[in-house]
């Protein structure tokens, strides 16, 4: 191996260069993984924009295990050589929300904590550096949750683990979906896609995916992999649509994946879900607006948001993508080296790529 690592740095808001970082030295109690597939999150365009210190974005990483400790290759189970998908939570594993499996709950990995260590969002001045996918390598700590992957399982299309296991804790877990239930999720990137997926995979008897039309070729291919039907909330009254698919009755879980900072998709949800079937609504975003506490009580009607993902819910998205039920692959659409990064983040976000859905770095591209 080389002495130095490369990396795409975010330095400012939409702005990256690259940068060398010294390869540091495997601890026994840590690991090196060489990156092969990162893939950019639907929230990164977001993060992109907004300003913090100089960091290695990307969260969605797969790999090979090239360097272990002794202690780490006895904890995890590993040993160089192994392909696997490293988490972006980097918990205490001391807490309570930690020792109860949650993780995901850790203050020690959420992003607004300070001094908090998360993969894609810490800064490149806390060593060594390599805290995120979009580098030919990411340093793995004591504390790193990792998965092996199954034989048949691609890097790239291991990239989609975790928005494919944000749909299984949203729409599944959260939500209910399965056999004898209906769902409709608002926004049809790979978040919405992943968790038509999921609710396809739990035996949703009825999963409808809806979009705006800039989102035309993501709609087209939420067909192609789960969904039963869609909805363009331009060219389409979602109550009017929903009713006609459902026969009058509603849905029985709404998942929200927009960015729509005017939730306006969100307010319309009591208006789409079943009554006295004890709908779900899971909520998304940072708008705010007022709910009818009235039509939740006479609805019977659950109202929460989501967070994140589970560790269950990472080993069962592997197994879907082992399986070949769906074509998954399908939503891998574009692949970008180092140097393009910018334009990796940005298509993500529905610019200047056209058709894109996942998006993934390769470094070595």
């Amino acid at each position: 191996m080389s002495d130095t690592v490369l990396a795409a740095v975010k330095v400012a808001p939409e702005s990256t260069e690259l940068r060398e970082f010294r390869m540091p030295e495997v601890p026994i109690d840590g690991a090196l993984m060489k990156v092969e597939a990162a893939g950019v999150c639907g929230s990164d365009p977001g993060a992109y924009r907004r300003a913090h210190s100089d960091c290695i974005m990307g969260h969605e990483n797969a790999g090979t295990i090239v360097g272990i400790g002794s202690i780490a290759a006895e904890r995890w189970g590993l040993s160089e050589g192994d392909r696997v998908v490293v988490e972006e939570y980097l918990p205490c594993w001391h807490c309570a929300h930690c020792l109860a499996g949650d993780f995901r709950l850790c203050a020690a990995g959420r992003t607004d904590a300070p001094g908090a260590l998360r993969y894609g969002h810490t800064g490149v001045d806390v060593a060594p550096s390599l805290w995120g996918g979009f580098a030919q390598y990411v340093y793995l700590p004591s504390n790193a949750v990792i998965h092996r992957l199954p034989a048949n399982v691609t890097a790239e299309l291991a990239s989609l683990a975790v928005p494919l296991s944000n749909g299984v804790e949203w729409a599944c877990i959260d939500g209910g979906a399965g056999p004898g239930r209906t769902v409709l999720i608002n926004g049809a990137g790979q978040q919405g896609q992943g968790c038509a997926i999921a609710a396809s995979y739990h035996g949703a008897d009825l999963v409808i995916v809806a979009g705006r039309s800039n989102e035309a070729a993501r709609l087209a291919m939420a067909t192609r992999v789960g969904a039963d039907a869609t909805i363009n909330l331009d060219k389409e009254d979602l109550k009017e649509r929903v009713m006609e698919l459902t026969g009058g009755v509603g849905v029985d879980v709404f998942v929200d994946t927009s960015d729509d900072d005017e939730a306006t998709t969100t307010r319309a949800a009591l208006d789409v879900v079943s009554t006295d079937r004890q709908a779900t609504i899971l909520i998304s975003g940072s708008a705010t607006f007022e709910l009818p506490f009235n039509v939740v009580k006479r609805k019977y009607v659950t109202v929460r948001a989501y967070r994140g993902h589970s560790y269950h819910s990472i080993e069962r998205a592997l197994r879907y993508l082992s399986d070949d039920r769906f074509p998954i692959q399908r939503l891998c659409t574009h692949q970008f080296g180092l140097s393009d990064v910018d334009t990796a983040i940005k298509a993500t976000g529905g610019v200047g790529v056209e058709g894109a859905i996942h998006v993934s770095v390769n470094p070595w591209l």
